[in-house]
């Protein structure tokens, strides 16, 4: 095996050597930017994309794309499978949060990318919202997808409830009840790692996507 001796990229970090993904130009490349929703829940009347050296995409465009897997599935106590909104990677029709991808806008600079993305007019519908998991979970909170019965993606129960309680009582133990809030913790990289694909003078870019399977 061999012996750890370090990682082998901090000398040329360190040292102003990297090469980031903005560093990479090849002939013919594109830039993409994309706009984004400015509104936690509405719904998407109309948006006009004819604009001039750029090609713009949105949800319709992508509603050919598969949607990636859940990574993790949780099971609750009566065997049910998770629920996972399946979604296109740019809003269809609604956009459910903040920040939530509208449209892809590709050109020759960045800044004609941008430019462009601040010409597209979008009209919206405001809908209700909430901004909590509590609020989320209650009866009269809007419905944020269709597959998710009120807005609860699982129901998770682990262990022996009924043990534990009567090993409590028979030693003369109070028993409580606890509420945790559970942040959501993912890594994430610091920019996009690129793929550039010679010959056909492509390139791609992945990173990670905000995660809309949380139910807010």
């Amino acid at each position: 095996m061999t012996q750890f001796k370090g990682r082998r990229e901090d000398d040329r970090l360190l040292t102003g050597r990297g090469r980031y993904t903005a560093d990479w130009n090849l002939p013919g490349q594109l830039y993409g930017h994309f706009l984004r929703s400015d509104r936690a829940h509405a719904r998407i009347v109309s948006l006009k994309k004819e604009i001039q050296n750029a090609t713009v995409f949105t949800g319709e465009d992508m509603a050919h794309l598969k949607a990636p897997p859940m990574l993790v599935k949780f099971f609750s106590g009566a065997a049910k499978p998770s629920r996972c909104p399946i979604g296109p990677p740019s809003a269809q029709d609604r956009v459910r949060f903040v920040g939530e991808a509208v449209a892809l806008v590709v050109a020759e600079s960045p800044q004609a990318a941008q430019d462009a993305a601040e010409a597209i007019e979008i009209e919206y519908e405001d809908l209700p919202a909430v901004v909590s998991e509590k609020e989320a979970l209650e009866a009269s909170a809007p419905l944020l997808h269709d597959a998710i019965p009120g807005n609860l993606a699982f129901d998770y129960d682990y262990g022996d409830e009924k043990a534990v309680a009567d090993a409590l009582r028979a030693r003369g133990h109070a028993s409580c009840a606890l509420r945790f809030d559970s942040t959501r913790v993912s890594g994430n990289p610091m920019e996009p790692g690129p793929a550039r694909r010679r010959g056909m003078r492509q390139t791609a870019a992945t990173t990670s996507i905000p995660a809309r399977r949380a139910c807010r």
